[in-house]
């Protein structure tokens, strides 16, 4: 069987949906880092950096954790399709 056989098992023939909210997740993640309205080197505004940068380290967590559901479920979806022979 052609590799590119495979296409054709419905188990692989997902939807990207999960990797692009993911990818959503990461941009939404990085935005408040990259429009910060204070001088992040100013000692005085080290309350609200450290803030921001839990608060990054929180939805990077959150994002590593989708990330690892997301693989395993695609490592599931491909384990159905072992009747499948590539060479």
């Amino acid at each position: 069987m052609p590799i590119s056989d495979i296409a054709v098992c419905p188990c692989l023939a997902g939807d990207t949906k999960g990797i692009d909210d993911v990818i959503e997740h990461v941009h939404l993640m990085v935005e408040p880092v990259e429009e910060v309205l204070f001088n992040v080197f100013d000692a005085s505004n080290a309350p609200q950096w450290r803030a921001l940068k839990a608060a990054f380290y929180a939805e990077n967590e959150s994002i590593k954790g989708a990330t690892r559901e997301l693989i395993d479920t695609s490592f599931r979806k491909v384990g159905c399709c072992q009747h499948i022979k590539l060479l």
